[in-house]
């Protein structure tokens, strides 16, 4: 599936590549519905729905830059801080290797830092670093809305990214369809925030994103990967791995 993906990423091109992502977001969307609600849609209106999707993601300046860093790096915590009690902290992160193929990593904890959900996900390779930052950030709020977390506070180390969320403008290609199709589901929660957070403190879903590389698709439920159990410790005590 992966390497499918990827070539038709680099068949289409940044423009079609775009839209090609925005149906593959539809499919997804409606293939939960008829799991979860027993509904589906049509072709055409799932074509229909991408194609919104898709305009709204490109209807911006192309030559718009992206944002002006706001809070600088510097402003970013070092370290992993839980939530507010009855909310979940989403940390996520991605790993690509010499463009030969990429790993997404995903950790969902409650307030007192047990592990809810923890996953190892592919991302295309073709992705730039930012693509691939952002498809993260998309597949933990996909496993936050499915696992019924309503009320979630998102993590990730790429600041451009994290301000790009939080953004009221539009941005063009890939990244900017992969940031629309994140916004698409935040009116599954009840509260939702971004905070970017510096490496040590998103240490667990940098190991996740390491371990999809070579194991990917995996998923655990209310229980913790034998591999991050100690950072998970770690973190809980507020000491920087």
């Amino acid at each position: 599936m992966q390497q499918w993906v990827q070539s038709m990423l680099n068949l289409f091109g940044d423009e079609r590549g775009g839209l090609f992502l925005c149906c593959l977001h539809a499919i997804w969307l409606d293939r939960n519905k008829l799991i979860f609600d027993q509904e589906h849609s049509s072709p055409e209106a799932l074509l229909e729905k991408a194609h919104q999707a898709f305009t709204e993601a490109t209807k911006a300046d192309l030559h718009v830059p992206l944002l002006q860093r706001t809070h600088p790096e510097s402003q970013s915590a070092n370290n992993w801080r839980a939530p507010e009690k009855g909310r979940y902290k989403v940390n996520v992160d991605a790993a690509i290797i010499n463009d030969r193929r990429g790993g997404v990593g995903v950790v969902i904890r409650d307030w007192e830092g047990v592990v809810v959900l923890a996953a190892t996900l592919e991302v295309a390779a073709s992705f730039s670093v930012r693509e691939a930052e952002a498809w993260a950030i998309f597949m933990g709020l996909s496993l936050a809305a499915q696992g019924c977390f309503l009320e979630v506070e998102v993590e990730g180390d790429n600041i451009e990214v994290i301000q790009a969320l939080k953004a009221t403008q539009s941005f063009a290609g890939p990244f900017g369809t992969i940031i629309a199709n994140c916004k698409a589901l935040l009116n599954s929660f009840r509260f939702y925030n971004f905070t970017h957070v510096k490496r040590n403190g998103n240490i667990v879903a940098h190991t996740l994103a390491n371990l999809a590389l070579s194991k990917p698709n995996f998923l655990w439920l209310e229980e913790t990967p034998v591999i991050i159990c100690n950072l998970v410790h770690l973190d809980s005590l507020g000491i920087p791995s």
